[in-house]
């Protein structure tokens, strides 16, 4: 027997008496029959008997074991439905949270970009200055050995040999000064 069928059955009960006089009264609203279809298979009566406003009996039904198991069906229908309910909150609910992580990484993502973009120019900035300072203290140091060479190219009161490979020396040098766009290690 399908015990919803029979609770909606006209005339409709207000309440619902079980053969151990327990009163379950019928409430408002959309799931009234579920709720107490639910009642029902909780207390798990032999009989039930449909009341009027009343209460007076409209009809009776015996509960033999092919209806409890029945009601057993309908309460395992009712918890899978509630599982499968959940699991599919819990997955919605992932799937949100997923979405909040995809977001929040895209945008740290964005800001290190920058962040890195702005730190690469001013590390390009700083080899430059850093690359020209260096140029500059060579040529200084070049300069500064020139400077030695040519003075020292002819000591005062050196020996003969001495100073002419100093004067070679400076003399090269020198030439070398004037003509800095000559070829290089015999190239030609």
């Amino acid at each position: 027997m399908n015990l919803r069928s029979w609770l909606r059955r006209s005339p409709q009960p207000v309440a619902l008496r079980t053969d151990d006089g327990k009163t379950i009264r019928i409430g408002e609203g959309r799931k009234k029959w579920s709720d107490a279809e639910t009642v029902v298979a909780e207390m798990q009566p032999a009989a039930l008997s449909a009341l009027d406003r009343d209460g007076n009996v409209t009809r009776v039904t015996r509960f033999d074991r092919e209806d409890e198991d029945e009601l057993e069906d309908v309460e395992e229908k009712k918890a899978e439905s509630k599982a499968q309910q959940a699991s599919r909150e819990r997955e919605h609910r992932d799937v949100q949270i997923a979405r909040l992580l995809i977001e929040a990484a895209d945008k740290a993502a964005a800001r290190h970009e920058t962040a890195y973009a702005v730190g690469f120019r001013h590390y390009g900035e700083l080899v430059e200055v850093l690359s020209k300072r260096l140029t500059g203290l060579e040529l200084a140091w070049q300069k500064t050995l020139d400077q030695r060479a040519e003075e020292s190219a002819v000591p005062a009161g050196s020996s003969g040999e001495s100073a002419a490979i100093m004067s070679m020396i400076g003399s090269a040098l020198a030439h070398q000064k004037s003509t800095p766009d000559a070829p290089k290690n015999g190239a030609k």
